[in-house]
C-alpha cells in the first residue's frame, strides 16, 4: 500500500464522517481520550517507559507563549504517573517544516512546565522529561523505518548525551523494517488495517461508536464550518492585500518606466535637435566667411540654400 496522503474534504460530509479513521485528528483526539486506550497506546509507543497510568488527557490544548504570541494547539496533551509530559500528533501530509514544529512544541511544553514548578518552588532540575511523537501516515525521512527517535547528543562525541529530558519520535505507518508486533498493529490500524490483536479491536469498537455519537458528529461539523470560515476569511485577506501590494507596485512599476521612457525620448530628441542646430549654425558660418571673401549674394544663396535677407543679416 503506498502512503496515504489523501484529503478528506474532497467526500461529501456524510461519507467523509462515515469513514473516518485515527488518522483524522479530530476522530483520534475523542477515541484516545479513554484513558484506557491512550495509556495502551503509549506503553506501545514508548516501551521501555513503562506507561501504566495518565493523569491528564487534553485533546486540541492551546499552549500561549505570551499576550502577544501566536498559540499553538496540539492534538493530544497527555502527563502520565511518571510527571513526564507528551504531545501526539497526526500528521498526514508531508510539510517541510515539520522538524522545526517539534522543536517549538518543546518550547511549549517547557514554558508552561517552569512556569507551574516556579509557582511551586521547584529547581530546573525538577522539570519533567517532554516528548513530541508525531504519528505519520508517510516516511518523514525516507529511510523506510516505523520509528525514528531524537535526541540531544555531543556532535565531537555522539555517546555523550545532553540529556536534556527532550525526545522527539517519529512514527511511519508505512516502514518496512522489523518492529514490535504491537506497534506494528497499531499503526496499521491508523490507516485502517485491522488485525485479530485485542487491544485494536477495542479501537475498532470505539471507532465505530464515535462514529454513531450526535455530539462528537456535531462538533465535528462546527470545526468543519470554522476551519472553511478561517480559510475563507484568510484568502479575502491575501486578495485585498495581494491587490494593494500590486496597485503599489503597478504605479512606482509606471513611474519608473516613465521616467525611463522620458529620459530616453528627451535624449533621442535632443540629440535631433543638436544635430540639426549644429548644422544650421555650420551653414551660417560658411555663408559668412563667403561674403568675407567677396562672393556675390546670389552665390551664396545657390551654395547655401539661404535667403537674400538671410545673407544680407550676416556681419
Amino acid at each position: 500500500m503506498n502512503e496515504l496522503e489523501f484529503d478528506e474534504s474532497t467526500l461529501p460530509f456524510e461519507e467523509r464522517w462515515e469513514n473516518l479513521t485515527l488518522a483524522n485528528d479530530f476522530m483520534f483526539g475523542h477515541v484516545m481520550q479513554k484513558k484506557s486506550l491512550c495509556t495502551e497506546m503509549m506503553r506501545r509507543i514508548l516501551p521501555d517507559k513503562k506507561i501504566s497510568d495518565i493523569q491528564i488527557i487534553d485533546i486540541q490544548k492551546t499552549f500561549r507563549g505570551g499576550l502577544d504570541t501566536r498559540g499553538v494547539r496540539f492534538d493530544m496533551y497527555v502527563e502520565a504517573e511518571d510527571r513526564n509530559v507528551y504531545d501526539v500528533e497526526i500528521q498526514t501530509s508531508r510539510k517541510p517544516d515539520i522538524a522545526r514544529r517539534t522543536r517549538a512544541y518543546h518550547a511549549m511544553m517547557g514554558g508552561d512546565i517552569l512556569n507551574r514548578y516556579k509557582t511551586e518552588g521547584g529547581t530546573y532540575n525538577d522539570i519533567p522529561d517532554s516528548y513530541v511523537i508525531f504519528i505519520c501516515t508517510f516516511d518523514p525521512f525516507r529511510q523506510g523505518k516505523h520509528v525514528y527517535t531524537f535526541r540531544n547528543f555531543c556532535c565531537e562525541d555522539k555517546s555523550l548525551s545532553l540529556d536534556d529530558g527532550g525526545t522527539t519520535v517519529f512514527l511511519n505507518t508505512y516502514g518496512k523494517d522489523k518492529v514490535n508486533p504491537e506497534m506494528k498493529a497499531f499503526l496499521d490500524f491508523i490507516i485502517g488495517r485491522e488485525c485479530k490483536d485485542p487491544f485494536i479491536q477495542e479501537l475498532s469498537e470505539e471507532l465505530f461508536v464515535a462514529r454513531h455519537n450526535a455530539v462528537w458528529r456535531g462538533e465535528y461539523v462546527k470545526s468543519i464550518m470554522e476551519r472553511n470560515e478561517t480559510f475563507a476569511n484568510g484568502k479575502a485577506v491575501g486578495i485585498e492585500e495581494g491587490r494593494t501590494i500590486g496597485i503599489e507596485e503597478g504605479r512606482t512599476m509606471g513611474l519608473e518606466e516613465g521616467r525611463t521612457i522620458g529620459l530616453e525620448e528627451g535624449f533621442t530628441k535632443g540629440v535631433a535637435k543638436g544635430k540639426t542646430e549644429g548644422k544650421s549654425e555650420e551653414k551660417f558660418d560658411i555663408a559668412r566667411r563667403m561674403r568675407i571673401l567677396g562672393a556675390d549674394e546670389s552665390f551664396i544663396h545657390r551654395a547655401t540654400n539661404m535667403s537674400i535677407e538671410e545673407i544680407r543679416g550676416l556681419c
